[in-house]
């Protein structure tokens, strides 16, 4: 089999490309992403697909990775492909932020990808790893300290990624170059035994092909399948145990029940405090290894510590029932007070909540089995109904009680933490609190024999407390 019926093979058995589909493909000017170009530009019309083409220079080299950018410009434009070519400041970048050279220019590349993505509705993004490029990631990985998802770090497919040459080598990489007379540039960078990634692809994977397995590459990519459908089944699972711990989950805050966490298993345990920690961070970047077992350990200790800092201004805080994940920074004022008008009849839709309160008139009563869906006598609400926080002063006077009281006693009677109060959705009828969602309702808008209109609000999600 041919080197592009190799590569049109990979695309189908894996279904990475689609009619219509608009691929971006990364282009550094060496001789995988050009090689890749070659094939993609072949399978084009046949397969009945846009390309895209974005070179970034991260301005490591000077004049020299300039040219290869613009040589990279310069093909697409001659075969009428769009083309982006950025230029990067990466060493600067590196200064700044502390990351290696290969972490600073994934995250720049990445972040242009998505930028074109957005900007162009490109469906697809291609890259040209192959498959001594998956097996060293597998080994840089290993040797670094990784669990089941680092092992399954560079699958054919993930999300809008694909690899089309993930199962050709790179000899049939060069040979198919060679063929084609593609002029492609070497970076001199490659060679350089500093980086650790050079280090495995230039000693460790030829000492292992030598003195134990020849076939050790096709090994490695054997295990990086088996592990990436094993880890598949693990974090579906695990989602959808996550929503049977959490307790409470907003944009800065997630809190956990200790009591149902605590009788997971550790491997379980694990996932979802990874989980938490790139939710609030959108990636889990200095989350280490230890950082995760002192998290297990305070959830199990009854004395000690009550509060653990993590990297990226991320803490951890115990109370006697829960574990409180929070960012460090102050709440923004705006988004504190902010109110919001409840649509009724209809739905709306809380901000970065993922909530939704659900409005229903009726002429007739129901009956509710808990304060997540309670019906109200419409025609006592003084005004429109709003969502908000609580405010400073803030009282209720709900069912079965007699007078009012601070919102915030009422709290505390019900051992509402004190980090949880301010996440707590408030349904007002001008100053009046009429619906505390999941705890209590309002003795002002109680249900009577005179009532004729009914409001029914409930709540789509019980995560909210």
């Amino acid at each position: 089999m041919n080197f592009v019926k190799k590569v049109e093979w990979t695309i189908k058995k894996h279904t990475m490309i689609q009619a219509k589909d608009k691929i971006l493909v990364g282009v550094s000017g060496g001789a995988d992403s050009l090689a890749l170009l070659y094939v993609l530009k072949e399978l084009k019309q046949k397969h009945d697909f846009e390309l895209g083409v974005v070179c970034v220079d991260h301005m490591f080299r000077g004049e020299e990775s300039k040219k290869e950018a613009l040589y990279v410009q310069e093909l697409a434009t001659k075969w009428g492909i769009n083309s982006y070519v950025y230029e990067k400041n990466v060493p600067k970048i590196i200064k700044k932020t502390g990351l290696s050279p290969e972490d600073a220019g994934h995250k720049i590349r990445h972040e242009i990808y998505n930028e074109l993505k957005g900007k162009y509705n490109y469906t697809k993004l291609a890259l040209g790893h192959h498959a001594e490029d998956r097996a060293e990631t597998v080994l840089l990985h290993l040797v670094q300290g990784t669990g089941l998802k680092g092992l399954a770090s560079m699958p054919p497919v993930f999300n809008w990624m694909i690899r089309p040459l993930a199962e050709v080598t790179k000899q049939e990489v060069i040979d198919y170059c060679q063929k084609e007379k593609i002029i492609y540039h070497q970076d001199p960078t490659n060679e350089q035994k500093i980086y650790l990634r050079n280090k495995i692809r230039l000693d460790l994977i030829p000492y292992l092909q030598k003195e134990l397995n020849p076939n050790i590459v096709e090994a490695l990519l054997k295990l990086e399948n088996i592990v990436e459908v094993d880890n598949k089944f693990l974090e579906n699972y695990t989602k959808k145990i996550k929503k049977e711990v959490l307790s409470s989950s907003q944009n800065d805050n997630i809190i956990i029940d200790l009591e149902k966490f605590n009788k997971l298993d550790l491997a379980i345990k694990r996932r979802i405090l990874r989980d938490i920690y790139q939710n609030l961070r959108k990636d889990t970047q200095g989350l280490s290894y230890h950082h995760v077992e002192n998290i297990i350990e305070l959830s199990l200790n009854k004395k000690g510590a009550k509060s653990i800092n993590l990297p990226q201004g991320i803490i951890v805080k115990k109370s006697y029932t829960s574990l409180i994940f929070t960012q460090n920074k102050k709440e923004s004022v705006v988004e504190k007070n902010r109110e919001i008008p409840v649509n009724v009849p209809g739905k709306t839709i809380i901000p970065g909540e993922d909530i939704i309160i659900e409005a229903f008139l009726s002429d007739k009563m129901i009956k509710s089995k808990d304060y997540y869906q309670v019906v109200v006598d419409r025609d006592k609400l003084p005004s429109p109904l709003t969502i908000r926080k609580r405010k400073p002063g803030d009282r209720v006077h709900l069912l079965g009680m007699e007078g009012t009281k601070k919102l915030k006693n009422f709290f505390i009677d019900r051992k509402i933490e004190k980090e949880k109060r301010d996440q707590i959705n408030l349904i007002c009828s001008g100053d009046n609190i009429i619906w505390i969602p999941g705890l209590a309702l309002s003795n002002q808008v109680r249900v009577t024999n005179e009532t004729k209109n009914y409001l029914i609000l409930q709540i789509k999600s019980k995560e909210i407390v």
